[in-house]
């Protein structure tokens, strides 16, 4: 959720279920997109299903690619 705008900040609660957690782990890596305004009926429907129930990318011809950067600690 978005906390302020000048300068940006975003709030996040992830809760330990074991998909996520599992995801964390395997990567090393959690990076955060942010759906623009034209992405929101997209949004909306990819966050009503479960992954565990529905095969998200297929269902919803979502693409995927690998990130340009993401900053390492």
């Amino acid at each position: 959720m978005a906390l302020d705008f000048e300068p940006p900040k975003l709030a996040a609660v992830l809760a330990p279920t074991p998909t996520r957690v599992s995801w964390r782990s395997a990567s090393g890596e959690l990076v955060i997109n942010l759906p623009t305004v034209a992405q929101a009926e997209l949004t909306y429907a990819l966050g009503s299903v479960s992954g565990r129930d529905v095969d998200k990318f297929a269902t919803y011809g979502v693409r995927t690619a690998p990130a340009s950067l993401v900053p390492r600690r």
